[in-house]
């Protein structure tokens, strides 16, 4: 919230030409324009050390130290000297999430790029296309492809730069025909495809033989995904998924059956040995994967199906209860939160390990007898056990992480274990093959082998784990220590068989002794965020969680001159990071999510956890769960999944509020939230298209979703924003792309969900995930504006000036990222967008909270600054060379914004002024029309006095100017524009009271 000092207003002598905005603009002149909102400017501030999910790497075959890292939603990135700096080359293309990069062989500078994730997890984006670069990666160019989708892989002629194979893996959501695999033989000026089966395979991997190029590999694949957040594809397996082999350069194909599964694969994927190419390497995931032998399906032991209703933490020899559940099994029994627990039955549980174990050897209905603590006093109960939720399928007594299959259990398997997927290898250019290991972990979502170049021996898989092998595949075991899991993509060095590097979840790894130590590269960001929220601190602290790296918070700027560092940011939360928020009340605790309803509470200041969340059995949870503490009373704690929820204590205890909430049996919750006008005003949205309104607390609730005209179906609800000005009105987003559906979707009511207008108007075609309100309490003090908002869609942030009606992309600096939330700091004026790709970015919306349709269509207008904090900025030792990461701190001073909307005659300049209207600064501004953004220092000009037979720039210095009250003035054709300016002094060393605000101008003054 800007505030303001009024005192100067009663020392200035110039009129001021402050007129109200409550005019329209003249009829027929649209009111805004691009120039207003172009000119504001992006900020990244990181992080950088919890990495991103990287997708591909590839190395320059003339150095080993120029690699391109591809990643899921962050673009390409470039280094010349192996990590140390990087160059961002894909920021400015319509798509950033890449499958696949490829480097000539014969022509290192051509460089082709494979637009869309080739996984097929809940949370990809796609792409239009492949790009090729014939200068290094310094320019691209669009070679078509565009309806792919998804690029699995990416093959080059080792001789002839100009014909390329493309793996295309076509739609992720609903079937297609641009599948398979396409080849050009003029570098992309027009395309074959060379291997098609059907509307529903696409393919996955395509490899050419280094030493006869005319011999092509191909791996075939069905997947499909529904529109749930679910772990895997609803469909893994195709009759014609498999290995095809084209021995013409990819003329004609043939399926190669010998030795491999004969039933329904899953994904797959291989790789060539260079120094002897007939040798060949390929996982393979099956319908069989698990299973006790190849022709028999025998379940392993049965883990018991009991609940108990609680979370605790080992403490004082037993376990301490931090939450317990509302009617569950704990509750009945008379246990309470902070109870200890000494002994289930008769085993003594010491540890967290020991109490899981207990509970889960037995099934629903069993009794026992818990002996507990209370109050230094021991006591005795008996419990009946309730039942948990059955989580998924169990796949056999091999069976591995999500549906795959344990490394090494091949001896155990049989004659025919070859037909539950594993590891293969061929040694006549893929005729025949041999199961050589039974590993497949977490298949979908991995799938990535790779071999050695100067040894066959050393073999490598991507899995949770990253394994290896050092004797032709007979053995893997992980070998991953230290580092963070979930592996995607592997480069060995051609000239050392020692030196490697490896991409995953969290970013990009690099080891010279073969896997026995690890180098984070961690000067990239490229952190996934998926929501953000900020607290009131001075400097604002920000908040939010990432796709599989958990929940961080960092600051906004800091009182260092090397700006934020990658140390500056800490970890709150663990698993899938989603949303965070900030108790009013305490802002040391932090309320954070994982996936599927994992709900806690963490006090950052001491860096411990602050309690579970209590969550009711009977309620499903979607993996992005939504939640927020009320607006009117931080105690209370509304959450949802396929019931809406509610804790008066702050998640110590739950009730539920609501039958199940979906138009289907899988419906959960993903937007929840109440009016900032209203308490009790809710209204709950589904990932199935279901939208409901309650307007007594949750006692009853209506459905609204039919009343929504104009949709194409039921569809994911992003984002609920009840208005702060009205209490009818509230927001809406519908993200339509797991329902093959890539269009906008925004809608507002002015009647509490009645009825409803589309707001799309001219926005891109493009999945809206947020709507924002800029947020004011609609007072005198703070009147706010009504008619600012803002979208985060798939690939950028837009503004609104008019309510909706036009929409403009936002600022400068934002590359093209999926903007997954946005939150506003109101003190600050600052929008802070999560992306997913390039981690935290902020941007100063000042002057766009005072616009409106007169001021915009004004000659001249000098906006009110916002006060300004003189921080007492220091400096860090050390040196952290070139490869420690940082982000820049905000420009020093007084950020003052300035419409033009001519440009001047005359040179142009502000002016700063003091508190008795003598000018203490001058700023020059570029002669043109537009928005000017510019800082003073907040330094003042000081007169020198020796030095005589100096220059007039050398007889005067700067030093810094005192808190107070200063004044802006822009001068033009006669009349000044003057705006009272404050500086306060840094609050961490200023033992006074801040000055009282009284009011804030009217928007568009």
């Amino acid at each position: 919230m800007r505030k303001l000092s009024l005192a100067l207003g009663l020392l200035v002598s110039t009129p001021t030409f402050a007129q109200t905005d409550s005019e329209p603009a003249e009829s027929g002149q649209p009111p805004y324009e691009r120039a207003h909102v172009d000119r504001l400017t992006w900020r990244n501030i990181g992080p950088s050390n919890m990495g991103g999910r990287v997708t591909d790497i590839a190395a320059s075959p003339r150095s080993f130290s120029t690699w391109y890292v591809a990643t899921a939603g962050a673009g390409l990135w470039k280094t010349k000297n192996a990590g140390t700096t990087w160059e961002i080359l894909f920021d400015d293309q319509s798509t950033v999430s890449i499958g696949d990069v490829a480097v000539a062989p014969s022509k290192p500078d051509v460089v082709w790029v494979g637009t869309g994730e080739e996984n097929g997890r809940n949370s990809v984006s796609w792409g239009d296309g492949v790009y090729k670069s014939t200068d290094g990666g310094k320019t691209f160019e669009c070679m078509g492809l565009e309806k792919t989708f998804q690029i699995g892989h990416i093959a080059i002629h080792p001789q002839k730069a100009e014909i390329v194979y493309v793996a295309a893996l076509g739609r992720l959501w609903s079937h297609n025909p641009d599948r398979g695999v396409y080849r050009t033989k003029n570098g992309g000026e027009t395309w074959e495809k060379v291997l098609y089966l059907d509307e529903k395979t696409g393919a996955i991997d395509v490899r050419i033989d280094p030493n006869d190029p005319h011999i092509v590999y191909a791996c075939m694949y069905e997947r499909f995904r529904d529109q749930f957040d679910g772990n895997d594809p609803i469909v893994r397996f195709g009759e014609k998924s498999g290995f095809y082999k084209s021995n013409d350069g990819g003329d004609t194909w043939r399926e190669i059956t010998d030795g491999l599964p004969s039933c329904q694969w899953g994904r797959s994927g291989m790789t060539v040995y260079s120094k002897d190419p007939k040798t060949l390497y390929m996982t393979v995931e099956t319908e069989r994967s698990g299973w006790a032998t190849g022709e028999k399906k025998r379940k392993g032991r049965k883990r018991g199906d009991a609940l108990m209703g609680v979370n605790g933490d080992a403490k004082d020899g037993g376990i301490e209860l931090q939450s317990v559940t509302d009617g569950g099994a704990a509750d009945k029994a008379g246990l309470k939160t902070g109870d200890i627990v000494l002994e289930l039955g008769d085993k003594k549980v010491r540890k967290t390990s020991e109490f899981i174990a207990a509970i889960r050897e037995k099934n629903a209905g069993d009794k026992v007898t818990v002996k507990y603590r209370r109050d230094g006093e021991d006591a005795t109960t008996e419990l009946t056990y309730g039942k948990r939720p059955r989580r998924g399928p169990d796949n056999g007594p091999n069976g591995g992480r999500l549906g795959g299959q344990q490394a090494n259990k091949q001896e155990d398997q049989g004659d025919k274990g070859y037909e539950t997927g594993g590891v293969f290898r061929s040694d006549d250019h893929g005729e025949t093959w041999k199961r050589v290991n039974s590993l497949t972990d977490r298949p979908f979502y991995y799938s990535v082998i790779a071999v050695d170049p100067q040894n066959d021996q050393n073999v490598y898989s991507c899995g949770v784990p990253f394994y290896a092998s050092f004797d032709g595949g007979e053995k893997f075991d992980p070998v991953h220590r230290g580092i963070h899991v979930d592996f995607h993509a592997i480069a060995i060095d051609p000239a050392d068989s020692n030196h490697l590097l490896i991409g995953c979840d969290g970013g990009l790894y690099e080891t010279w002794d073969r896997c026995k130590n690890w180098r984070h590269i961690d000067n990239i960001v490229a952190g996934q965020f998926y929501h953000a929220n900020v607290d009131n601190a001075e400097p604002y602290n920000v908040y939010g969680g990432l796709q599989d790296n958990g929940t961080w918070g960092g600051p906004s700027r800091t009182r260092f001159r090397d700006g934020i560092r990658a140390a500056d940011w800490y970890t709150i939360a663990g698993g899938d990071g989603f949303r965070a928020r900030i108790d009013p009340e305490d802002p040391s605790v932090v309320f954070a999510t994982s996936q599927n309803g994992g709900m806690l509470r963490q006090n950052v200041a001491r860096a411990r956890s602050a309690g579970r969340i209590s969550k009711p059995e009977g309620v499903r949870w979607n993996w992005d769960t939504p939640f927020f503490l009320s607006p009117h009373n931080s105690r209370i704690f509304y959450f949802a999944g396929s019931k809406a929820c509610r804790s008066i204590d702050r998640g110590r205890r739950s009730t539920i509020l609501s039958d199940d909430l979906g138009l289907t049996d899988k419906g959960t919750a993903t937007a929840f939230a109440e009016s900032p006008r209203r308490s009790g005003l809710l209204y709950v949205g589904t990932d199935d298209g279901a939208l409901w309104r309650s307007q007594d607390g949750g006692a009853n609730w209506e459905e609204i979703h039919d009343k929504v005209l104009g949709m194409p179906g039921p569809r994911y609800v992003s984002h609920i924003e009840p208005s702060y000005y009205d209490t009818s009105t509230v927001y809406v987003t519908f993200e339509g792309h797991r329902s093959d559906d890539r269009d906008a979707h925004v809608y507002v009511s002015e009647d509490r969900g009645d009825t409803w207008t589309s707001l799309k108007n001219d926005l891109p075609n493009e999945p809206c995930h947020v709507i924002r309100e800029f947020p004011a309490a609609g007072n005198r003090n703070d009147p706010g504006n009504p008619d600012l908002l803002f979208v985060g869609t798939e690939f950028g942030c837009y503004v609104s000036l008019d309510a909706g009606e036009h929409w403009m992309p936002l600022g400068r600096e934002l590359p093209t990222v999926a903007v997954r939330d946005l939150s506003i700091q109101k003190r600050d004026t600052d929008l802070v967008a999560a992306t997913h790709g390039r981690g935290i970015f902020t941007i100063d919306i000042e002057p766009l909270t005072q616009i409106g349709p007169k001021s915009a269509q004004r000659d001249v207008h000098l906006f009110y600054p916002e006060d300004a904090t003189l921080w007492q900025m220091r400096t860090r030792s050390g040196y952290g060379g070139h490869a420690a990461w940082s982000a820049k701190n905000p420009a020093y001073g007084a950020p003052i914004y300035l419409w033009l909307k001519q440009e001047p005659k005359n040179d142009a300049k502000i002016t700063i002024h003091d508190v008795a209207g003598k000018q203490v600064r001058e700023i020059d501004l570029r002669k043109r029309a537009g928005m000017h953004a510019v800082t003073w220092d907040c330094r003042v000009s000081v007169p020198r006095e020796d030095g005589e037979g100096e220059s007039r720039r050398r007889r005067r210095r700067t030093q810094m100017a005192k808190p107070g009250d200063y004044s802006v003035r822009y001068h033009h054709e006669g009349r000044d524009y003057i705006r009272p300016l404050l500086l306060r002094a840094d609050p961490a060393g200023n033992t006074s009271p801040l000055p009282t605000i009284t009011a804030r101008p009217t928007r568009g003054n």
